[in-house]
């Protein structure tokens, strides 16, 4: 299985101002619950419809921004308290899943380095270890439109589905992501629609098989905790 999941809610989008920076908004604390019920209702769905049992291996990767990576923890614990899988405390940070870049917007420089390293960084991850995987070197230099950004998930994708099935040792890939990639990401793989925002909702899940023999990619479902 591959699925793709979108971030929860976002500070700013909710009435609150960010904390880790306008470019890099936080969860609500809505948000942070619902990526929780997430983890739980997925380590659910993929014992009781899908067949999967403990020894099943799930990999994990998100973006680098802080949402994302709020909500990959709180997933974590979500899968973690059902005590069905086992999903180690490792935030797997893969920047090709990041967002459409727009550097003019304040991003930094070097947004590879958007993990900060700042005291309310290291406590707001203190129980967790955090692996930057870079699988794929195709990330962007200058400003990205939605189309360029389509363009770089198309060519990620490619890779990463050929890696999934030749090298990953893994039953189930989740990425988490922003809306636009994962839209982007569903035109390449089949997804029936309907595309774009708002269709693509807080930490909704979308299901994709990917055949072992074919490599053939198809969209099998949706499914969200709320």
């Amino acid at each position: 299985l591959l699925i793709l999941i979108r971030h929860g809610e976002r500070c700013d989008y909710g009435g609150a101002v960010p904390h880790f920076g306008k470019y890099d908004p936080e969860l609500t604390e809505k948000g942070k619950q619902l990526a929780f019920e997430t983890g739980k209702m997925l380590s659910k769905t993929l014992v009781s419809k899908y067949g999967y049992s403990k020894d099943s291996k799930i990999n994990i990767s998100t973006s680098p921004f802080i949402r994302t990576l709020q909500t990959t923890r709180e997933l974590i614990k979500g899968f973690q308290s059902e005590k069905t899988f086992n999903v180690t405390s490792t935030i797997n940070v893969d920047c090709n899943l990041c967002e459409v870049c727009e550097f003019k917007q304040n991003y930094p420089k070097d947004f590879l380095s958007i993990i900060k390293q700042g005291e309310d960084f290291k406590k707001e991850f203190e129980d967790f270890e955090l692996v930057l995987k870079n699988s794929y070197d195709i990330l962007p230099t200058k400003d990205e439109t939605y189309d360029d950004c389509g363009v770089r998930l198309k060519e990620f994708l490619k890779w990463k589905i050929d890696s999934i099935v030749d090298k990953e040792d893994s039953d189930v890939t989740i990425f988490i992501s922003h809306a636009e990639p994962i839209n982007q990401m569903n035109m390449v793989l089949g997804y029936p629609g309907p595309f774009g925002w708002p269709h693509i909702t807080y930490c909704k899940c979308v299901f994709y098989n990917i055949s072992k023999e074919t490599k053939k990619v198809s969209f099998i479902e949706t499914a969200s905790a709320e």
